[in-house]
């Protein structure tokens, strides 16, 4: 039993070793996303979703997130990259057409942190395909998100 007790403990060990090590991976971009967001607060804009996760070389270096948009407003949406990690931030901007998704805009920036301000042509479901090269030999970096209103 206690054989059992040692092997579950170091298991459990190791286990958090590898999300503490993801955690510290994204702690560049989460310090940043909080300092972005108070700065967006203070302009009166609404802050209506926000989202950490990694991209992967694995993946194409490449991260989708799908959002539902009204065509009245303004959109602002804030990615914030791991710049140690990755550079050459680009997003496709797709509208979901008759089921099928259409590219509706396009940007690209030299950092991979950047700010696209957008006015969809017509409200629905948009796609938001965010890339970027990562350096070297990272096969990942931390990335946060930011969609807010005006």
């Amino acid at each position: 039993m206690k054989r059992i007790y040692k092997i579950g403990m170091i298991t459990l060990l190791l286990g958090s070793l590898v999300v503490a090590a993801g955690a510290q991976d994204m702690a560049p971009v989460i310090e940043q996303t909080e300092i972005t967001m108070k700065n967006i607060e203070k302009t009166q804009r609404v802050i209506e979703k926000t989202v950490f996760d990694f991209i992967y070389k694995s993946n194409n270096s490449k991260y989708g997130f799908t959002y539902e948009l009204y065509g009245s407003e303004t959109y602002h949406f804030t990615f914030i990259g791991d710049e140690t990690r990755a550079y050459s931030g680009a997003l496709k901007i797709f509208r979901s057409v008759n089921g099928q998704w259409q590219l509706d805009k396009q940007y690209t920036a030299t950092g991979a942190s950047f700010n696209v301000t957008f006015n969809p042509s017509q409200g629905g479901l948009y796609n938001l395909e965010y890339s970027c090269t990562l350096r070297k030999e990272d096969e990942r970096a931390g990335i946060g998100l930011i969609i807010d209103r005006e």
